[in-house]
């Protein structure tokens, strides 16, 4: 028998005990899975002890030492030579990763800080805000599902500052006594939560129920709107309250004259976290000057003041790295020219680096073209092909369709050319990259009430009451970033700022015959409209008005519009929020995926 044949078959040999191997061990972990799910939910049956202890913790999933061991030994024949000739040439063969389900933890979203002008900060990052002007407010909400089995999480809102964490404010109250409402999030029960109080970020901790695969667990989300009518931070901006991560980006903070730029890092955990903060402008990275390492103690906040790391820049990236413990940063960008507010937001962490990018629903017509800001990391050009969309399809530009980016800096280009309205950009890139569309608004009139001056009664001298009178008049200022979406699916979805009507948008991507959305709508009790459906062609967009948003809740017998869930999405679609004053401030939103709180850790044994 030739060498090669003796090879052919010792390689066939090991390739079958290796699948054996694997077999077994997948049969293994199913097993495991099945009689956990079993043991939590039989009567009397008691559940594991969360590996979370109470109080501050790291989110950080961990999977036993013993099963990482078993997988990799399962794996260890998954990569193999096939040999047909006596000079083969080698081919790899891959066995997909196994998802783990992690041990149950406590899951944290941090909510952003009351926006503000920086009075003073330390070294250490501590803030003094100065005085906010008297209309500036804020709301917090929350969403949390039941689990697939009906049980509630315990929730609990606790303040988080630069002294540490503040008493507990009790949301939802532990429920052991649920029954089963399906897998789907839209099918279970759904308890809602408030907290208007509190300048500093505030933090939702959600208990874990241990015994549940990540399909069946609970999940929860929570919101952030801040509004002022007057003084230097005047504006609308919503933001969603996020987990910790050990990396985040930015684009786009407002570095200009008049200008308040301020970097918020919190760690909700109960270890210390060290966190590099790195920019980068049109000149590229900007070196010692422009970037800052601080540490953010456990259970506390720190801010970076990005006046100070700028230099001046007009254009920044920023990239937050933690170590030790991961942290949540919020990134609070606002203008002023004269005392009076120019806008404010709150920036979105940027998806990560890609080379697909969605702005969806960012108005268009002031003054101020939008403008699509790009980061480039690597060390060649990047080409960019761009279009722009409306509900009626592909628009024409000002803007060339394709153009370049130089290595390794932040970009602007400016997109002209657009009548008022609102639109969608597709942005393709050959080489991985950031994006984020600025925009200020349409520019168009907005109408208002307006107080007339009291007149007096002609017969008793008395002073009548005084008369409004509709009038139109140029919108508030204000500005807002739509960073690129992320495609949605069943368990997409955001809650609406209170007080303040907001639009829905879906987008198709060009490519494809179109997409449907189907989703629900709820109410702050917790009451769910029936499946109601958005069709869109591909490479147009379609919206759906607060006004039909209200008429539809109402039909439901909903007491208002709280939330918003994707049912079902059949075609890659995205979707957007856009919440308006009467005064025509406004707000950009993304409908992103609401996360279970347990999650999976993937397995691959790569060569």
């Amino acid at each position: 028998m030739s060498s090669v044949n003796r090879y052919i078959r010792a390689q066939r040999r090991a390739r079958r005990k290796a699948q054996k191997a694997q077999e077994r061990a997948a049969a293994q972990q199913v097993r495991q899975a099945e009689a956990a799910e079993q043991g939590a939910a039989a009567p009397g049956g008691h559940e594991a002890e969360s590996t979370d202890r109470p109080g501050p913790a790291s989110p950080t999933r961990t999977v036993p030492v013993l099963v990482g061991l078993g997988l990799i030994a399962a794996g260890a024949g998954s990569a193999w030579l096939h040999v047909s000739d006596p000079d083969p040439e080698p081919v790899l063969l891959q066995q997909p990763a196994y998802a783990v389900p992690a041990p149950a933890v406590t899951e944290r979203l941090v909510c952003p800080p009351v926006p503000g002008q920086p009075d003073s900060i330390s070294d250490q990052g501590l803030l003094d805000y100065a005085e906010r002007d008297s209309s500036a407010s804020a709301l917090r909400s929350a969403a949390v599902f039941a689990a697939a089995d009906g049980r509630l999480p315990r929730a609990d809102w606790l303040p988080l500052g630069q002294d540490g964490r503040g008493e507990p404010l009790q949301l939802i109250a532990a429920d052991e006594s649920g029954e089963s409402a399906g897998g789907g999030l839209a099918e279970r029960h759904l308890v809602t939560g408030i907290q208007q109080e509190g300048l500093s970020p505030s933090l939702l901790e959600i208990q874990p129920l241990a015994g549940l695969s990540p399909s069946r667990s609970p999940a929860a989300a929570a919101g952030f709107t801040y509004y002022a009518e007057d003084g230097a931070v005047a504006g609308l901006a919503t933001a969603g309250c996020t987990a910790p991560e050990r990396s985040q980006w930015f684009l786009g903070p407002e570095t200009g004259t008049g200008s308040a730029s301020l970097l918020t890092l919190a760690n909700p955990h109960n270890r210390d976290a060290t966190v590099e903060v790195t920019t980068y402008s049109e000149e590229g990275e900007t070196g010692a000057l422009g970037a800052t390492t601080l540490l953010v103690p456990e259970n506390t906040v720190r801010t970076v003041n990005l006046a100070g790391l700028s230099d001046g820049e007009a254009q920044l990236a920023v990239h937050v790295q933690a170590s030790g413990a991961p942290v949540t940063a919020h990134l609070q960008s606002a203008a002023s020219a004269a005392g009076s507010g120019l806008g404010v937001e709150q920036l979105s962490p940027q998806p990560g680096l890609r080379q697909e990018h969605y702005g969806v629903g960012f108005p268009a017509g002031a003054d101020q073209n939008p403008q699509i800001w790009f980061y480039a990391p690597g060390p060649e050009p990047v080409t960019v092909e761009m279009q722009v969309f409306s509900t009626e399809g592909q628009v024409v530009t000002d803007t060339p369709g394709v153009f370049s980016l130089e290595a390794g800096r932040v970009s602007v280009v400016g997109l002209s050319g657009l009548e008022p309205g609102t639109y969608d950009v597709a942005l393709t890139t050959d080489q991985p990259t950031l994006a984020a569309v600025r925009s200020a608004g349409t520019g168009e009139q907005v109408t208002i009430e307006v107080e007339l001056e009291p007149e007096t009664d002609p017969w008793t001298g008395e002073q009548l009451e005084p008369e409004t009178q509709e009038q139109e008049v140029d919108p508030a200022p204000d500005f807002s970033w739509a960073a690129a979406a992320e495609p949605l699916s069943a368990g997409s979805g955001a809650l609406l700022p209170e007080d303040f009507s907001t639009d829905l948008r879906f987008f198709a991507p060009p490519g494809q015959e179109g997409a449907e959305v189907t989703y629900r709508l709820f109410d702050s009790s917790g009451a769910s409209s029936e499946d109601l459906v958005t069709q869109t062609e591909g490479g147009a967009s379609a919206e759906v008005p607060y006004q039909e948003l209200l008429d539809r809740a109402e039909a439901a017998g909903l007491e208002d519009v709280y939330a918003v869930l994707v049912v079902q999405a059949d075609g890659e679609a995205y979707g957007s929020t856009l919440s308006t004053d009467e005064e025509g401030r406004f707000s950009l939103g993304t409908l992103d995926p609401i996360t279970p709180i347990s999650q999976h850790v993937p397995f691959r044994l790569d060569p």
